[in-house]
C-alpha cells in the first residue's frame, strides 16, 4: 500500500531526522536514529549498494553502538524477513528478541 508507505515516511523518516553518512566528503547514505524512554531505536539505515560490503555499514553500526553505549541504553531495530541483511546485524552483537509474521526484532546490549 503506496499511501500507508508514504504515510509511514513522512511520520516516522522527516528529512530533519536523518544523519548523513559520507565517505570521501561523498554523501553515501544515512540514518534515522530515535531516543525513546528505554532504549535507543535505529530507526532506518541505507548505504549506497556501491558503498555496501566495504565497511562502511559496520563502521556507522559500531559508531551508533558507542552512542547507546555512553547512553547506557540498549540499541534496537527491525528487519524485515525479505532483507538479507540480518546475518549482518548478528555479526555485529546483535540479538532476536522477537519475531512476528513480517520482521526479526533485534537488540544489542
Amino acid at each position: 500500500d503506496s499511501e500507508f508507505q508514504l504515510k509511514g515516511f513522512r511520520e516516522n523518516l522527516a528529512p530533519e531526522l536523518w544523519k548523513i553518512i559520507c565517505v570521501q566528503s561523498r554523501d553515501i547514505g544515512g540514518f534515522v536514529l530515535k531516543e525513546k524512554e528505554d532504549h535507543l531505536w535505529l530507526e532506518m539505515i541505507i548505504i549506497d549498494p556501491h558503498y555496501q560490503k566495504e565497511g562502511v555499514g559496520k563502521s556507522v553500526i559500531t559508531h551508533i553502538q558507542s552512542i547507546a553505549a555512553t547512553k547506557y541504553l540498549p540499541l534496537r531495530l527491525s528487519v524485515i524477513k525479505a532483507n538479507p541483511v540480518k546475518p549482518f546485524y548478528i555479526k555485529q552483537g546483535f540479538e532476536q528478541y522477537h519475531e512476528d509474521e513480517s520482521f526479526y526484532k533485534l537488540e544489542w546490549r
